[in-house]
C-alpha cells in the first residue's frame, strides 16, 4: 500500500474483521494514500473517462444513498465486501459491483462448490462473475482465510488475486 498510489489509486471498504479496538488503534491505512471508502464517493478522470467509485463497509445493511450522485455517463463502480448488495446495486444501475467475503467458500467439493459463503445469497455468488441487468458482479475469492464456522485452510477454492483492466468505447 505504501507504493501502489504510484500506480493508480488505492481504495478500500472495510470487511468484518477491518474494525474494532485492535484494527482503529494500529491506523492501518495511515500514511499509505490509500483512500477508505466508508459510505463515500470518489470520482476520477482518466484518460478522459469520468469514473464514480462508491464504497461502504459491511456495517451498512442495504445500499446507503449515494452523496454525490453519480455524474450523468460516469461508468459506475460498487465497491462492498460481501455480494449481499446485488439486487441494490442492479436497482441503482452500477456498471461494475466487486466484492468479496466469501472466499469462494474457502472449502468446496468437485462439482458442487462451497460448502458455506456466509453471504444470504448462499451459493448463488460463490465467488467468480456474474450478470444481472446492466451490471456486473465480480466475487474475489481472496487471499487469506476466514473464521469459523470453516477450518483456517482452503481445499477446492484456490487464493486469488484479480486484476480488471476497464477498456473505453
Amino acid at each position: 500500500m505504501l507504493t501502489l498510489h504510484s500506480i493508480a489509486p488505492v481504495v478500500v471498504v472495510r470487511g468484518n474483521q477491518d474494525g474494532g479496538a485492535w484494527f482503529d488503534e494500529h491506523n492501518i491505512y495511515g500514511d499509505t494514500q490509500v483512500t477508505d471508502l466508508r459510505g463515500s464517493a470518489m470520482s476520477l478522470n482518466i484518460r478522459s473517462a469520468q469514473l464514480y467509485i462508491w464504497g461502504q463497509d459491511l456495517s451498512a445493511r442495504g445500499l446507503l444513498p449515494l452523496q454525490p450522485p453519480p455524474p450523468p455517463g460516469a461508468f459506475t463502480i460498487l465497491l462492498q465486501h460481501t455480494p449481499d448488495l446485488m439486487e441494490d446495486a442492479v436497482r441503482a444501475h452500477f456498471d461494475l459491483y466487486l466484492a468479496g467475503h466469501t472466499h469462494g467458500g474457502q472449502v468446496a467439493l468437485p462439482f458442487y462448490g462451497a460448502l458455506t459463503t456466509r453471504s444470504r445469497f448462499d451459493k448463488q455468488y460463490e465467488s467468480g462473475l456474474f450478470h444481472e441487468g446492466s451490471t456486473t458482479l465480480y466475487v474475489n475469492r481472496g487471499i487469506g482465510f476466514a473464521h469459523q464456522p470453516q477450518p483456517e485452510a482452503r481445499f477446492f477454492a484456490r487464493p486469488e488475486v484479480t486484476v480488471i483492466e476497464l477498456v473505453g468505447k
